[in-house]
């Protein structure tokens, strides 16, 4: 590990002590019968009373749902890492490769203990409409009667919300403002040919950008916008700030990346650019390097390329406040194992500070995780993020409650996180077949130490 948790001169020390794809293989069920058919008269809902129940159809009650919630990403062709489609009825009666009909995969999935559907930060199905889907499925999964028109909508089975393939001219920090964008995106080694992808299942690869001279004597980004190209294959995307200047160009191999960078932006399907609070922004230096990482899943044929990454908007303000991201959270010398274990890190603030956003990180064990606020002098924590479940196929970027934002000295952070480890010693880590526990906090103006907040359990 690069770098060891520290203090900084305004955080006391702690007060105590990258993706499974979603497909078949990943998802345990019974290929004879994946869900209990109930009778034709009767079924179970998710209160637990049972009764007399109606005759759902995918035309009269699922599809509505479905192309709501679902088809984000199980559009057609399937986007940012989805195994198939879900667009008509014909496809949810598609067998999986362990030969089970797909709507009972989406009955389970929408229900399961672990990493259920749609993740965090998606459009979440209310108890009502999870029950019409796995009641739906339990029935059959008939497809009812089409409307006159066919059903068909505007732009149907077109994903949305994909991210920005050019810079957003209403972004501006300031009237007067003059500024640059720096693009860093994926790419063939020494050229700048979109990348060519291999076959794989899952690959996480960086690329870097030297940042160069700028006409003003300062510079600060204050937007970062996704620049999305391969949606049917990228999973996520990091951006960091390397003050060494030390990485490759790329692409390089970086499932666990550097410590020594400072994380400042990221993306997953459904976000869009993030914008710096007025007269706040990340203060970028000649010399020092912009690193995205790209997390590719389910290619599974020659062909596929992309040209991913960030354009990074900059203004030449001078006197901008600095703003950057706090490591909140745990790690552990002894492995941990069970179905909810759990480890929690908090630490005490003693200088004023903003934060207005955070980036929860956990990896494929994790069940949830959450970040509360205790106000000095106070015995109530107050819950600003609450993951749950959590989805390591989904890490939303939430957005800090304004009246919760600021931090005073004497408040406390805390983290907590719990994991089902399915039987396995799992250590703390980098890797993806690790475990972590963080929240990755927006704030300003910065504090000198990323890692103040970063707990150790012993």
């Amino acid at each position: 590990m690069p770098l060891q948790p520290g203090e900084d001169a305004g955080v006391v020390a702690p007060d105590d002590a990258t993706a499974q794809p979603e497909d078949d293989a990943s998802t345990v069920v019974n290929e004879d019968a994946s869900l209990s058919h109930a009778d034709a008269g009767t079924s179970t809902t998710s209160d637990g009373g049972t009764g007399p129940v109606p005759t759902y159809t995918w035309w009269g009650d699922v599809r509505a749902i479905v192309h709501d919630k679902c088809l984000l990403c199980h559009t057609r062709p399937p986007q940012f890492g989805a195994p198939r489609p879900f667009v008509d009825w014909a496809d949810t009666h598609q067998r999986t490769n362990r030969n089970v009909p797909v709507h009972e995969m989406m009955a389970y999935r929408i229900n399961a203990p672990q990493n259920a559907m749609p993740p965090p930060g998606q459009p979440q199905l209310s108890r009502e409409e999870r029950d019409i889907i796995r009641i739906w499925s339990e029935q059959g999964a008939p497809e009812g009667t089409p409307p006159a028109d066919g059903g068909v909508e505007d732009d149907a089975g077109v994903a949305e919300d994909g991210g920005e393939t050019f810079p957003d001219a209403s972004i501006v920090p300031d009237a007067g403002a003059s500024g640059r964008t720096i693009d860093v995106v994926a790419h063939n080694a020494n050229n700048t040919d979109p990348y060519d992808i291999p076959v794989t299942t899952t690959q996480y690869l960086c690329w870097s950008v030297t940042v160069s001279q700028s006409m003003s004597a300062e510079e600060y980004a204050y937007a970062f916008e996704p620049l999305i190209v391969n949606t049917a294959h990228l999973h996520h995307l990091l951006l960091f700030k390397n003050t060494a200047g030390d990485a490759s160009e790329g692409p390089f191999d970086c499932e666990s990346w550097d410590l020594q960078w400072d994380l400042i932006g990221g993306w997953a399907p459904g976000r869009g650019t993030e914008v710096m609070p007025m007269g706040v922004g990340v203060k970028l230096e000649p010399g020092m390097q912009l690193v995205v990482q790209a997390h590719y899943d389910s290619v599974t044929a020659m062909g596929q390329t992309d040209q991913s990454g960030f354009r990074v908007l900059t203004t030449d303000i001078s006197g901008l406040t600095e703003a950057g991201m706090l490591w909140s959270g745990v790690s552990w010398f002894n492995a941990i194992n069970g179905a909810n274990v759990d480890h929690v890190g908090t630490c005490t603030i003693n200088t004023p500070i903003t934060i207005f956003s955070a980036f929860p990180h956990m990896h494929r064990l994790g069940t949830r995780i959450t970040l509360e606020v205790q106000r000095a002098n106070t015995a109530t924590w107050t819950t600003l993020v609450d993951i749950d479940p959590w989805s390591f196929n989904d890490q939303p970027n939430i957005v800090i409650d304004p009246a919760e934002q600021q931090i005073n000295p004497g408040d406390k952070l805390r983290t907590h996180c719990w994991w089902n480890t399915n039987g396995q010693s799992i250590s703390f880590g980098e890797a993806s077949h690790d475990e972590m526990c963080f929240n990755f906090i927006y704030h300003y103006p910065l504090m000198s130490n990323q890692y103040s907040c970063w707990s150790i359990a012993l």
